[in-house]
């Protein structure tokens, strides 16, 4: 199947600001989230009020004021919650301009991040942070002149991060110690990468050479979920992308994800959204993407 073209609709620097939700909680605009879930950009995100809870994969955390995080390309974010008075700013940007920019002299710093995605800043550096950031605000759209700003305090704010983790030494332990944990990540990174094609179980069991019963005790054991719950939810996440931050119609959607009929795919994202995927592009829906009580379905 052909691979088709999207036609992106939003800034390609956003700098977002809160809003509150149904529930009181205050948490970056929604389709914050939705660009920033299984992106290829880096996501940056700094706490300046209360407090907030995020799941990057399987692993909880949680950050304070005065706190960043970062979310490295193609995973799955979800937000948990958060205080009221929470202020939470995002800040996305694409690999490529990461690559290309000349200010950015080891990119592979930030992958000291994968295992603790959350930097604490000293007074003076929060300051300088957050006195970029809101420079951001007035040029997060627009061309010409607006876009070389947007460009340069873009990567004057990287630069500053990324003095930040290089600041932070290595330490060991970060990664999985067992077996178990071992072949949980491997299955993650598995499924960042297919998620789109591979539905079931029995792919992922298949290419870690186990199977699909010992991969789905595994993954319980130390997620809380069954695999099929984390494949559900990757694809549920990739197709809110999908409808919130492209042109594509939902048929187009569903063959990008590889649903038989889009009929399949309405089916499929309402049971798991309470939405249909029309309504969300034109709407939003008010709950993120929950996942079950770890005892139950």
């Amino acid at each position: 199947m052909n691979r088709l073209i999207d036609s992106e609709k939003h800034a390609e620097y956003p700098a977002t600001r809160t809003v509150v939700r149904e529930n009181g909680m205050r948490i970056p605009d929604p389709e914050a989230f939705d660009r920033l879930n299984l992106s290829d950009g880096v996501a940056f995100g700094l706490c300046l009020r209360g407090g907030f809870r995020f799941r990057i994969d399987y692993r909880e955390h949680c950050v304070s004021a005065g706190q960043l995080f970062v979310v490295l390309p193609r995973h799955l974010f979800t937000p948990i919650s958060g205080s009221e008075e929470s202020d939470v700013r995002i800040l996305t940007v694409p690999l490529d301009k990461i690559h290309r920019s000349s200010l950015i002299p080891d990119f592979d710093l930030l992958r000291r991040t994968e295992a603790r995605p959350c930097l604490t800043p000293d007074g003076e550096q929060l300051k300088r942070i957050t006195a970029v950031w809101e420079l951001l605000a007035p040029y997060e759209s627009g061309g010409g002149r607006a876009a070389q700003i947007r460009e340069a305090l873009t990567s004057a704010l990287l630069l500053i991060i990324t003095s930040l983790v290089e600041e932070q030494p290595p330490q060991g332990g970060e990664g999985p110690v067992t077996r178990q944990e071992q072949l949980t990540q491997d299955f993650f990174t598995l499924l960042l990468e297919h998620h789109e094609r591979q539905h079931g179980v029995a792919f992922y069991a298949d290419r870690l050479c186990i199977s699909a019963k010992y991969l789905s005790a595994v993954v319980k054991s130390v997620t809380g979920y069954a695999p099929h719950t984390w494949i559900n939810e990757a694809v549920v996440m990739q197709a809110k992308r999908k409808i919130r931050t492209t042109d594509r119609s939902i048929q187009q959607i569903a063959e990008s994800l590889h649903f038989a009929t889009s009929t399949s795919f309405v089916r499929f994202f309402r049971q798991h959204t309470g939405s249909t995927p029309l309504d969300y592009r034109k709407n939003g829906v008010p709950r993120a993407v929950i996942l079950p009580d770890r005892n139950g379905r």
